[in-house]
């Protein structure tokens, strides 16, 4: 197991909870060898890479999983996009593409996995984000493999 992130604050929180590799890295360039992963777990992180650099993403992970490798991926339910700018990260832009399920399903499936299962889901225990999205956050799910 490997934790990647290319923020230093999410690595520097994951190092107090996990004992395991870190690595920072953009998911667009991950420097890691073909084939090294059974599975990915992907939860609300394609959703802070531009609409555009998505595939590129996508792509290498398909790259670094095995053959048959398996792919969770959650992003944030909606359309278009946003950038906001909170103290907690030091007014720092963060960015938030939404997604709809087709298209999010043509992503995946254009970087060459085939989807198991896609959901829509209501936040656990109701978070809420008025900075992201002004109410209860719905993800979209999908469970995929190469």
């Amino acid at each position: 197991m490997t934790g990647v992130d290319l923020s230093f604050g999410q690595l520097k929180t994951a190092r107090t909870k996990v004992a395991v590799p870190l690595l920072r890295a953009d998911m667009r360039n991950l420097p890691l060898q073909d084939t090294l992963f059974d599975a990915i777990w992907c939860c609300v992180a394609l959703l802070h890479v531009k609409r555009d650099d998505a595939p590129l993403a996508l792509g290498q992970m398909q790259r670094v999983l095995k053959p048959g490798g398996l792919l969770f991926l959650s992003v944030l339910w909606g359309e278009g996009n946003l950038e906001v700018r909170r103290e907690v990260y030091n007014n720092c832009p963060e960015y938030y593409e939404f997604y709809k399920e087709p298209e999010i399903s043509a992503l995946v499936k254009g970087a060459g996995f085939s989807i198991e299962d896609i959901l829509r889901r209501e936040a656990f225990r109701g978070r809420k984000t008025s900075e992201v999205t002004g109410g209860v956050k719905t993800y979209i799910d999908i469970f995929a493999h190469q």
